[in-house]
């Protein structure tokens, strides 16, 4: 009871915390009201739900619990990147990652990881990127949710194309993407899988391309998708160019005009454009018809150096056709240069982002280590103290029962004086228990003043340890409890042998300690072993016994028996 006054205090501040902070939660509702409607808007209208999230209050946000906003980070998140802005910087989606760990559910969960993957991915981190999605696919799987299952492996597909240039593996996601998102009944994802694949077999082999091709462009034509009627133009420049069909390049590319003019929406088109009116620059350049091919390379960008290249390499054909060779072979020298420094670019961030993955993994595999070690060491010591503490005050308490009867057994003894067997049997008693009750005065002694120097250092589990092998040293220890036993219940252990032979001295030791009263993490703390090893031992101890019930009850029941 005063252990439990003593924390009153304690508990009644947590009580008060919980109060106040359900006090402060959203009472009207507004805030779960708005994180609800942007979830229903995030799949097909990304940009209201990124609108949604945006009219939120600042300091709601602020006051938000750990559960919303946890959903909240992972919403603006997924808005952010469906609506094409860059999430490199987004640090918050990695605590909702570990929130939904902790406390699921694992829909959110799976989620969260393919955003932190995607985040991953615009660091430059593929290895990370590519971990996150692997680690989402089966619990996205087990959810049974084909579109989110086809979605992850089109993102997988991706990693395997642009990062590991693995194409093989790419297709076979991309094809899985394909079949999920047809099984489902989804006829734009569908459509964007055709593309995907036909943009994969494209660079292998354009005629394994075109039936894809043909699906995706035909369905982008029927819902009017602008941007999948753009990548397929784009796709059918290359596959016509393979086959040196200048005219049908051009003819494609005019299908593009009208979206030019209306202006590019995002990186992903400008790209797009760049690639078309490359196309179709080479196919006027050679069908000989320089003045159009300079103005299809007037609408191309220069914003990268591989679109620099492309513009210079485009010229230098222009040039060709036009027989200007100096300036022919400048522009020409001019791509190939760039071409040079994008590929030693690529070879150079490649090795440096090797070196720093390899550093990367090394610090943390140390760090993990290091935590690892430290939290083992601090879970061994705080047990170790309950397990001893428990033990100290149990033994305490059967010391004073000692106490008291010694008193009565001197009382008894001056009575008796003549008796000088019982004289004699009570000295050694004495003898053997007064040392234990010293040691466990001693003990919680040694505990004190040992969280009192060094609780908040490194060195604490190693003296905890040593005041183990001080107080209960493996060796010492049974003789011990055998005294201490001893005195509670005398002649009862003998007993116990001559009736069960069978029962080894480390039996005997167990059946002490449980006589002694000693809890299960004390006797575990003593005897050195897992409580499921304990727990294995007695069942085994009650079996060579052929006991009808545990052996805590059988203790029970013999040493309260004996002592009445």
């Amino acid at each position: 009871m005063k252990l439990l006054g003593a924390y009153c205090p304690v508990l009644l501040t947590a009580v008060i915390i919980l109060l106040s902070a359900s006090s402060c939660s959203d009472r009207s509702g507004q805030v779960t009201s708005a994180l609800d409607a942007a979830d229903s808007l995030m799949m097909a209208q990304p940009q209201a739900a990124l609108d949604t999230l945006n009219c939120l209050d600042s300091t709601a946000v602020r006051k938000m619990g750990s559960r919303d906003k946890a959903f909240y980070t992972l919403l603006l998140t997924e808005a952010e990147y469906k609506c094409y802005l860059p999430v490199a910087k987004d640090t918050a989606i990695f605590e909702a990652v570990k929130h939904y760990r902790r406390r699921g559910p694992e829909d959110r969960l799976a989620r969260a990881l393919t955003m932190q993957g995607a985040v991953l991915y615009e660091r430059g981190d593929a290895d990370g990127a590519m971990t996150a999605y692997k680690e989402a696919e089966p619990i996205i799987e087990k959810e049974g949710d084909l579109e989110q299952l086809g979605l992850i492996n089109t993102r997988i597909g991706a990693l395997y194309k642009s990062s590991f240039i693995n194409d093989s593996a790419a297709i076979a996601r991309y094809r899985k993407a394909l079949e999920c998102f047809e099984e489902a009944g989804l006829p734009e994802r569908t459509m964007y899988a055709h593309s995907s694949i036909a943009r994969m077999l494209m660079l292998d082999s354009a005629d394994k391309a075109i039936a894809h091709l043909e699906k995706a462009m035909s369905m982008a034509e029927r819902s009017g998708n602008r941007f999948i009627i753009l990548s397929c133009i784009e796709l059918y420049t290359h596959y016509y160019y393979s086959k040196q069909d200048y005219r049908r390049i051009i003819s494609a590319a005019e299908k593009a005009l009208p979206a030019y003019r209306t202006g590019t929406q995002n990186s992903a088109e400008k790209r797009m454009f760049n690639n078309i009116f490359y196309n179709t620059a080479l196919a006027y350049s050679r069908m000989g018809l320089p003045n159009s091919a300079r103005t299809a390379v007037d609408k191309m960008s220069m914003d990268s150096s591989i679109d620099s290249m492309m513009v210079y390499y485009a010229c230098a054909e222009i040039a060709r056709q036009e027989e200007r060779w100096q300036d022919a072979d400048r522009l020409s020298n001019k791509s190939r240069d760039i071409n040079d420094r994008i590929v030693a670019a690529s070879y150079d961030a490649d090795i440096y982002s090797l070196e720093r993955e390899l550093d990367y993994q090394r610090i943390v595999s140390d760090r993990d280590k290091a935590v690892g070690r430290q939290k083992v060491a601090i879970l061994i010591s705080l047990s170790t103290v309950l397990f001893l503490g428990m033990a100290v005050l149990i033994l305490y308490s059967h010391n004073k029962k000692l106490k008291a009867e010694g008193e009565l057994l001197l009382a008894s003894i001056r009575s008796y004086e003549h008796d000088a067997a019982a004289k004699a049997s009570l000295t050694v008693k004495n003898e053997q228990t007064e040392p234990i009750m010293r040691d466990m005065l001693a003990l919680i002694g040694e505990l004190n003043d040992s969280y009192f120097r060094y609780g908040s250092t490194n060195a604490f589990p190693e003296k905890i340890k040593s005041i183990i092998e001080k107080f209960f040293p493996k060796k010492d220890t049974p003789d011990r409890i055998y005294a201490i036993c001893e005195n509670l219940y005398p002649g009862i252990l003998a007993e116990i042998r001559n009736k069960y032979p069978q029962l080894t001295g480390n039996d005997i030791f167990l059946i002490a300690l449980l006589a002694c009263g000693l809890p299960t993490g004390a006797i575990c703390a003593i005897k050195r072993v897992t409580e499921s090893s304990f727990n294995v031992h007695k069942s085994r101890v009650a079996s060579k016994m052929q006991l009808n019930g545990p052996l805590s009850d059988f203790v029970s029941r013999t040493f309260v028996k004996h002592r009445q």
